[in-house]
């Protein structure tokens, strides 16, 4: 909300608060109530979120008091309002409860609007439900994203039968999102089938949404078309084909998206596009896995733009871990050297050519993994952060600082030992090699 629209809306509570005072009949105390409550959901967007749902929650109990007294008055509108309120509420505190609730105000207003056969706000209300569906994880997720995407059926048939173009884009798209969320959380059997589903729920939206008219829903589509493929990609379907296709398709989005207006989107294409190339750096074709790795770099670099330490740490932190990855594919390549490792560890470092890894490679490269050390830890991540101690040790060993690197294994293989004993044997047979050297 800018700050005339927030100026308005205030100006607006303020009128309302005193018509309200005034106010003589039944059904302008119902309705100033109700816009009441809308205010406050739109002002909960800019300031004090919590405060002012709570305030729109007691509107809409106000309203509802007045409605259960006036004969034949539909309270679905606020049942709807209620869901809506519940799903924002669910961002600030209690998410399951609040999304819960959420639901079942939405059902309410589904069985009120079925006894008015009103078709169009039926539509509406559940493509909200489904949203909240998918918002609902826990437990249950995988079961809330069927449901979620059983009722997004619905509206899509709905929609059709109706003639609601638009309605039936919505749909589309967030039966896209769900089919892609539920090939993520533990769908094995039928996790291509989603995928491809997902992809041609997020093209037939895309049929609705032209670049020239809804610019932003288009991105939307093309960045979401890209996320498929990869997932598509990381299953070993046309590997090679399929992430190459991707990058176009987010390439397509940042057509769209750009650091000033959009710059969490921006950055999070740019990382999937890096993450895209570092898994072409597989190809046997030196000069293309040497390409490969290099745009990855540059990408990676680019959502490290946005990402930072303070702001978004998680990012931060799996952006640098990557880029640091990217970095030590193209030392491999500059050195014609296979990646022969287990989960991301390579065999003996020893074996690496180190007088012809670049030094400014390496140093950036440590200095990726040593700020991945500055949000993962041992506790809470232990394999993220026993790989990023190795290897920085990797690269310290490369750069001739042998002592120093024997401390960064030592460090990984003590945390090794606690999730992964063979892979901590490995890490000791390293350290061992590199030890008689000195």
């Amino acid at each position: 909300m800018n700050d005339v629209n927030y100026n308005e809306v205030k100006a607006g509570l303020e009128e309302m608060r005193s018509s309200l005072a005034i106010a003589k009949s039944s059904y302008d105390k119902l309705r100033t109530y109700i816009a009441m409550g809308n205010s406050y959901i739109l002002l909960s967007d800019y300031e004090d979120p919590r405060t002012n749902l709570v305030s729109a929650l007691l509107s809409f109990d106000e309203a509802e008091k007045i409605v259960r007294k006036i004969e034949g008055r539909s309270s679905a509108e606020i049942e709807t309002q209620k869901g809506y309120l519940f799903f924002k509420l669910s961002f600030v505190e209690d998410k399951d409860f609040n999304l819960k609730k959420s639901i079942e105000h939405y059902f309410n207003s589904i069985e009120l609007l079925k006894e008015e056969a009103e078709i169009s706000k039926i539509l509406h209300v559940k493509y909200n439900l489904a949203n909240s569906y998918i918002a609902l994880k826990g437990d249950s997720h995988r079961n809330n994203l069927i449901k979620a995407i059983g009722t997004l059926d619905e509206v899509v048939k709905g929609a059709f039968d109706t003639g609601n173009a638009e309605m039936f884009a919505i749909a589309k798209n967030a039966l896209g999102v769900a089919n892609l969320m539920l090939a993520k959380v533990g769908e094995t059997t039928n996790r291509i089938n989603l995928l491809t589903k997902a992809k041609e729920n997020f093209s037939e939206a895309e049929l609705f949404y032209t670049k020239d008219s809804y610019a932003l829903n288009y991105a939307s589509c093309e960045n979401e078309i890209g996320a498929v493929l990869l997932e598509i990609g990381f299953e070993g379907i046309n590997t090679e084909e399929s992430l190459a296709e991707a990058i176009k398709h987010f390439e397509q989005a940042l057509t769209i998206y750009n650091s000033n207006d959009m710059p969490f989107d921006f950055a999070s294409i740019h990382y999937n596009i890096g993450i895209s190339y570092s898994k072409l750096t597989k190809s046997d074709d030196p000069s293309k896995k040497d390409a490969d790795a290099k745009n990855s770099i540059e990408h990676f670099e680019k959502a490290l733009e946005v990402f930072t330490l303070k702001d978004t740490p998680s990012e931060f932190a799996r952006s640098n871990y990557e880029l640091g990855m990217a970095r030590r594919n193209l030392f491999l390549s500059d050195n014609n050297k296979s990646q022969r490792q287990r989960f991301n560890l390579p065999k003996p470092a020893i074996l690496v050519n180190r007088l012809q890894r670049s030094k400014t490679i390496l140093e950036k490269e440590i200095e990726n993994f040593s700020s991945v050390l500055k949000v993962f830890n041992k506790k809470e991540n232990p394999f993220t952060y026993l790989t990023a101690k190795f290897f920085i040790g990797e690269a310290l060993y490369s750069l001739g600082r042998v002592e120093e690197s024997i401390a960064y294994y030592e460090e990984a293989e003590r945390v090794a030992i606690k999730v992964d004993k063979k892979l901590a044997q490995e890490i000791r047979e390293i350290k061992d090699n590199i030890s008689k050297l000195i």
